[in-house]
């Protein structure tokens, strides 16, 4: 399972009303499964969240995951994947909780020295023309999920 952190664009990862590329389509089509969560940081709640809080949730979500009750099956392997902000929460949250598989980072601006925090599999996919591919290849390789 990829939990899915988005930065300043929540339709990043499904492209609506007919976009040519859904990163969740192409996923699923190699078998994968994935679960997009609605960062409320940018300014849409009337209490904005901290980026510390942003990955506290992901924390949250991580083990509803893990437990099955989100729609009600449990997925015994997680990896965040997160793209340029959202790729700086999942990456706190994987230093600050130890509870995934791995972290997938797309678009990453941030400093990268908090890698070294992290103890499980890391991919950078910033830059790449087929994402997806890339990804792919590295989950098959590295995070048996």
């Amino acid at each position: 399972m990829q939990l899915l952190v988005h930065g300043g664009n929540r339709a990043y990862w499904d492209t609506p009303d007919g976009g040519n590329y859904s990163y969740q389509r192409d996923m699923a089509a190699a078998g994968y499964a994935t679960f997009a969560i609605d960062d409320l940081r940018p300014g849409d709640s009337s209490q904005p969240l901290t980026v510390s809080t942003a990955a506290t949730v992901v924390h949250q979500v991580v083990a509803r995951l893990r437990s099955g009750s989100v729609g009600g099956n449990p997925f015994g392997r997680v990896v965040l994947t997160g793209d340029s902000t959202g790729s700086g929460i999942v990456v706190l949250a994987a230093a600050a909780y130890r509870d995934v598989d791995g972290v997938v980072l797309t678009g990453m601006s941030q400093s990268t020295d908090l890698l070294k925090l992290i103890d499980v599999p890391v991919l950078i996919a910033s830059g790449q023309d087929d994402r997806s591919a890339a990804i792919r290849m590295w989950l098959q390789g590295n995070v048996d999920i």
